[in-house]
């Protein structure tokens, strides 16, 4: 049995004798209060100088629900909440992240052996949940899946939503289940022999549910703006915590949810101009505990997404796995689909997404695919163009692209 667990530097932090620490950064506000459910009032917090609130108590434990509150009263979830029972709007759950016992040893599989499965948790089964996605790995494994990449679960508005508007990052949305079940969904995803891989949203916030900016308004900065409103402040003034609260996010699904690598959403509209950016901070900080997270910088987007890596980092058992997606329009910008692909394989690549827009450059990938006889007919890659690539397909969230003339074969 081995026990997983961490150390968030906010949030609802378990101790060793049995309190409970609570910490907000809400530089913003002058006061803030802990209200734990039953309680009569709300406990004060102490207030340092670089914006956080901190207590220490006995009066929580794990299963505990509790909210801040700010000094108009209004009572807020925890934004590092490991659970939210009811929903975005409502208290926050104590959890004990040793209290899940992991029995199967894993330890990553070849990045040269990985077919990858996009699932959404909420369709993927009748039922929608971490849990009823078990009863379905045995399918997937048949089919010869290897590797899955769940679209984003952290808690977002409501019991339906894509993920990509999720406002409490470290929270498994309650719709699909809990943390535990999660957990169990990735255990037994491994016992299998499937790697697990979660999309993350690093770029912007939803627009319900998204209380940072009552209390900390640092955290966003109106001097740049994406797609999605004002941008997250990860290099300006008072930009350090916003960025430790983002990677210790990463670190915290890798390391107390097992997990074998994150493919980070829109990473184009992370905007960092800072000395490092914050994903090879990232990677970097994932090093200095344990030296088995490749990051693959990736050219694309909209028009070519490369999810793949170069020659030389293809070699040996990975661990870990982090891409980065760049959405820089390359098919139209003028240049040849055809060469980008040649120029793809020539750099070393193997394995790519192609995006449901680019449709010039899907067809020259498949120019390079001969079909002989036979069905389902196998395809032959030209010796001239060396090894086989991993993999290759239309990128959407179902995509479902022409086999042999006719629609099938959905993803």
């Amino acid at each position: 049995m081995t026990a997983r667990e961490y150390r968030t530097p906010a949030g609802a932090i378990l101790e060793p004798n049995g309190d409970i620490r609570f910490r907000l950064w809400a530089p913003g506000a002058e006061s803030v209060g802990l209200f734990l459910d039953g309680g009569r009032a709300a406990f004060s917090m102490w207030k340092t100088s670089d914006g956080w609130h901190e207590l220490l108590t006995h009066e929580a434990k794990p299963g505990s629900l509790y909210q801040y509150v700010l000094p108009d009263g209004m009572m807020v979830p925890d934004p590092a909440s490991r659970f939210q029972p009811d929903d975005v709007h409502g208290p926050s759950e104590v959890i004990d992240p040793v209290s899940y016992d992991w029995t199967v040893d894993w330890a990553g599989r070849d990045w040269d052996d990985v077919v990858l499965y996009e699932i959404h948790i909420g369709a993927f089964t009748a039922e929608g949940t971490f849990r009823a996605a078990i009863e379905k790995l045995d399918h997937l494994a048949w089919l010869g899946v290897t590797a899955i990449e769940i679209m984003p679960v952290s808690d977002f508005p409501g019991r339906r939503n894509w993920g990509y508007d999720g406002v409490l990052l470290y929270a498994p949305d309650s719709s699909y289940g809990r943390p535990e079940d999660f957990k169990a969904l990735v255990e037994a995803a491994h016992a299998r022999g499937i790697a697990v891989l979660l999309d993350v949203v690093y770029s912007h916030f939803g627009p319900e549910g998204n209380y940072l900016p009552l209390y900390a308004p640092a955290f966003f900065t109106e001097l740049r703006h994406t797609p999605w409103g004002a941008a997250i402040n990860y290099d300006g003034c008072g930009g350090k915590p916003v960025r430790e609260f983002v990677i210790h996010n990463a670190l915290y699904w890798l390391e107390e949810f097992n997990l074998d690598g994150l493919r980070v959403d829109a990473a184009h509209a992370i905007i960092d101009e800072g000395a490092k950016h914050l994903l090879d901070e990232l990677v970097e900080r994932q090093h200095l505990t344990a030296p088995d997270l490749i990051k693959i910088d990736i050219e694309g987007g909209e028009a070519l997404a490369l999810a793949g890596m170069s020659a030389g980092l293809r070699r040996g058992r990975y661990r870990r796995l982090l891409l980065e997606l760049h959405p820089v329009q390359l098919a139209y910008h003028g240049s040849n689909p055809t060469a980008i692909i040649e120029g793809l394989l020539e750099m070393g690549y193997r394995a790519w997404v192609i995006a449901h827009s680019a449709a010039d450059v899907r067809r020259a990938a498949y120019a390079h695919w001969q079909p002989v006889d036979s069905f389902p007919r196998p395809l032959r890659w030209p010796e001239s163009l060396g090894a086989w690539p991993h993999l290759i397909f239309a990128l959407g969230h179902s995509p479902v692209f022409p086999v042999h003339g006719r629609r099938g074969a959905e993803m």
